[in-house]
């Protein structure tokens, strides 16, 4: 049997080819021509005066006393290796007395605040808070960069098992210092 000729289908497929052709001419000989758009401006920088080598204090200066200072001064000065490879600074916690310039940190306060989340069972969650003061000197010891009562909160909660204590949880000082270091060169770096 020969294929019949069906005059409705042959318009329908007509009608959308106009209709696409028409969207696609019409559409685009009516819209403005396409602005060329320019980059957003680049994050301020930290003029660092001529430092090149930072050394990293830390000292903790909270009446609790949980944190490990030199613990957050060797990661402070691994996040800013990491962070910026570009600038040409490189940091050490070593206290060695050929650096340009000291990165002092004070840990000011420090709190674990129990999560308002249901922990699972047998365990606690906990969210902290760190304080701190950060000051850049050059080795005149004029200061290049400050932070005062620069506040951290944890943006995950740290499960704890069972009834540990918080602070001498190893996990709680891994999961902390990183963020913490990574969000305090973050702010060095971006001069805020």
């Amino acid at each position: 049997m020969p294929p019949t000729y069906n005059s409705a289908m042959l318009s329908r497929k007509l009608l959308t080819l106009a209709c696409a052709a028409g969207i696609v001419g019409l559409g685009a000989c009516f819209l403005p021509p396409i602005q060329p758009r320019q980059p957003p401006p680049p994050p301020p920088r930290l003029n660092f005066q001529g430092i090149r080598r930072i050394n990293i204090a830390a000292s903790n200066n909270s009446p609790s006393h949980h944190m490990d200072a030199s613990a957050l001064a060797m990661e402070v000065a691994y996040a800013l290796k990491r962070r910026d490879t570009k600038l040409g600074v490189t940091a050490n916690a070593d206290d060695s007395k050929t650096h340009d310039g000291t990165l002092q940190i004070d840990i000011v306060k420090e709190a674990a605040l129990p999560d308002a989340e249901t922990a699972p069972p047998d365990a606690s969650r906990w969210i902290f808070e760190i304080t701190l003061n950060a000051t850049l000197t050059n080795r005149e010891g004029k200061v290049v960069w400050s932070a005062t009562n620069f506040l951290f909160r944890s943006l995950r909660p740290i499960v704890v098992p069972g009834n540990t204590d918080v602070w001498s949880n190893r996990q709680s000082d891994n999961l902390i210092l990183y963020p913490l270091s990574m969000e305090l060169v973050a702010h060095l770096l971006n001069d805020e």
